[in-house]
């Protein structure tokens, strides 16, 4: 009854403010100097699919609402606690410390938490603790499991694609050329994508221009080309068709796993 309570309060809460807003007339937001409240300029790395204004309000009202849900059930403090996990996780990793454990631990908290906690734990990851290595094994290993229709591991999958759809250019921009090697997990990633939803691919093609112009960018394109010739070529068409069109490419790369396990 509590948690029914709880929720509904939410609701409320959330729908009455959404009231209130909109009875801010057109000449109360004229009100405002375009000097006061001049957008900060950031930078854009991917060309993204807009979804519906409706979409993205509800998307919102729902992770609000889950937010909501996690602090009054782990208490006050649960942002922090989120944090405190992710700090060991990556302190593990640094430190090479039962790996195996490590591994668990890692995969544990890309199923569970939301993708905002996920993303700030991988940006800090790679762009921070530089800990590629770690990411190009987990993510080899996913394609693994995820062609056995794991639904853990798919769902973990899941979670990194949506992170890496955001920093597409970013990864090529930043990250050192000789890192970039036939295990790097943008590779395995690709695969693990085109049997779920095909969301990279398209990405991919919109930043063709801006990867390429990258040494690093060059090299994965290349790497690409060479491994999986199906997928390369769907990134430079921009391939979207749902069924069959990337199912040999990704059997071959799933044999060549097995054959290095």
């Amino acid at each position: 009854m509590k948690r029914i309570f709880f929720v509904t309060l939410s609701l409320i809460f959330i729908v009455n403010n959404n009231a209130l807003y909109g009875m801010i007339t057109n000449k109360a937001r004229r009100s405002f100097s375009y000097k006061t409240v001049q957008q900060p300029k950031t930078l854009n790395y991917t060309n993204l699919y807009r979804k519906p204004i409706l979409f993205d309000r509800v998307n919102q009202y729902y992770k609000q609402i889950k937010q909501n849900i996690s602090q009054w059930w782990y208490g006050k403090n649960y942002p922090q606690m989120t944090r405190d996990e992710a700090t060991a996780i990556l302190n593990d990793i640094h430190n090479k410390k039962n790996m195996a454990n490590t591994a668990q631990f890692f995969d544990t908290f890309l199923k569970e938490k939301n993708q905002e906690s996920v993303d700030q734990l991988l940006n800090a990851l790679v762009f921070s603790n530089h800990e590629i290595n770690f990411l190009n094994a987990r993510a080899n290993h996913l394609f693994g499991e995820s062609a056995k229709r794991e639904t853990d591991h798919i769902k973990i999958a899941r979670k990194i694609i949506n992170w890496a759809q955001e920093n597409i250019t970013r990864f090529f921009l930043l990250l050192d050329e000789n890192i970039i090697n036939e295990d790097f997990f943008l590779i395995s990633l690709l695969y693990i994508d085109s049997g779920l939803d095909k969301k990279l691919i398209p990405i991919f093609h919109d930043e063709l221009h801006n990867i390429q112009n990258t040494p690093s960018g060059g090299k994965f394109l290349a790497l690409i080309k060479s491994k999986n010739p199906t997928i390369y070529n769907a990134i430079m068409q921009r391939e979207q068709r749902v069924k069959g069109i990337l199912k040999e490419g990704m059997q071959k790369s799933l044999e060549e796993l097995r054959t290095k396990q």
